[in-house]
């Protein structure tokens, strides 16, 4: 199956740049792997991700995200229309769509790039189920009130994106090899293609060459060209963390909610790239040293959303399977649940068309 064939839409055709970024994935090969680029199509297609007009999914998200490429949401919300989210699921609130939200107004290199980033979400999203104890995870009946606590969401947001970013940078390496102009549209990667490429020379295996792209690109300048606004990538992802968290709909009423810990075991479901994991590696050190992306500020909002919460200690929370077992669920079941076993909620969605190539 083609990517272009799983665009969600409301209007027009898949746009061309989809076409484009297929093309050149169809063609990346590894030295050590093979056919990599084949086998990341396939596995975005094995994970059911949805390519996506912005307004299919979020409204409200889509204007704060307008000058991104693309824009991963694993859960169909907007925070400024219930109604509308209420909608958008034909009123069920089963939200789990495993969406890349792209931006028509994007070259098509710079769409690429994204979709290599925002692709890897989409495979730990469907792989891991402590990312589905989200507050964005709808309002259902079948999904107990387990919510993961903010300092281990913040964790979470960190490691993902840290490993996209080593993804990306791998991906943007073996791309530029086979068209040289990608280049241009890699500067404002926190790893650049070429840093990658100096990184697995000196490693002693690829494996250890992502692992250590995902602890470099979070010390990386964000925006740089605003100079007196320079902060890390970390920084802005733990400030991001804690922004995307105060907007979950489930804490507008959290009585009755869970907020569990996560541990290590939790997160290496989300560690697989292609058949390397490299959450379960203790050189891995991004989870471990969280706390140095979290400046003063960020810090004092952590402590007063656990204080609004209701949360005192988040040692002494529950652990995310400790919870779950008291409902009678193993994480697998969880996640298999929460994915809607198979079943899409865009096809019961009557206001998108999917698009046939």
């Amino acid at each position: 199956m083609e990517l272009s064939t799983r665009f969600a839409h409301i209007h027009g055709k898949p746009p061309d740049f989809l076409a484009s970024a297929e093309s050149i994935l169809a063609r990346l090969h590894d030295l050590n792997i093979g056919e990599v680029g084949q086998r990341f199509i396939t596995a975005l297609n094995d994970a059911s991700c949805v390519f996506a007009d912005p307004s299919v999914f979020s409204a409200g998200h889509s204007q704060v995200q307008q000058s991104a490429a693309a824009v991963y949401t694993p859960f169909i919300y907007d925070p400024l229309n219930i109604e509308a989210r209420k909608q958008r699921t034909s009123g069920s609130l089963h939200p789990f769509v495993n969406g890349i939200q792209v931006n028509n107004a994007k070259c098509s290199l710079e769409a690429t790039v994204s979709i290599f980033h925002e692709g890897d979400h989409g495979l730990s999203w469907n792989s891991a189920a402590i990312l589905h104890a989200s507050g964005f995870n709808g309002e259902r009946s079948d999904i107990p009130p387990i919510v993961l606590c903010p300092q281990d969401w913040i964790k979470m947001v960190l490691a993902t994106e840290a490993k996209a970013f080593a993804t990306q940078a791998w991906l943007s390496n073996l791309a530029e090899n086979i068209e040289p102009t990608f280049k241009a549209a890699c500067q404002a990667n926190p790893v650049t293609p070429m840093q990658f490429q100096e990184l697995r020379r000196k490693a002693p295996d690829l494996k250890a060459a992502l692992i250590q792209a995902a602890n470099i690109a979070l010390h990386h300048k964000h925006n740089p060209a605003q100079e007196r606004h320079r902060v890390s990538f970390g920084n802005y992802y733990a400030g991001n963390a804690l922004d995307t968290y105060d907007l979950c709909p489930k804490l507008e009423k959290p009585e009755g909610l869970v907020f569990v810990r996560m541990q290590p075991e939790d997160l290496v479901a989300a560690g697989e790239i292609l058949g390397m994991n490299i959450f379960d590696d203790s050189n891995f050190s991004v989870v471990k040293n969280w706390q140095k992306f979290m400046t003063p500020e960020l810090k004092e909002r952590l402590t007063t959303m656990n204080e609004r919460l209701g949360i005192k200690d988040s040692s002494r929370l529950p652990a995310f399977r400790e919870a779950l077992a008291e409902k009678g669920l193993t994480p697998e079941k969880f996640l298999q649940i929460s994915r809607g076993e198979g079943h899409s909620p865009i096809a019961t969605c009557p206001i998108v068309e999917l698009a046939v190539a």
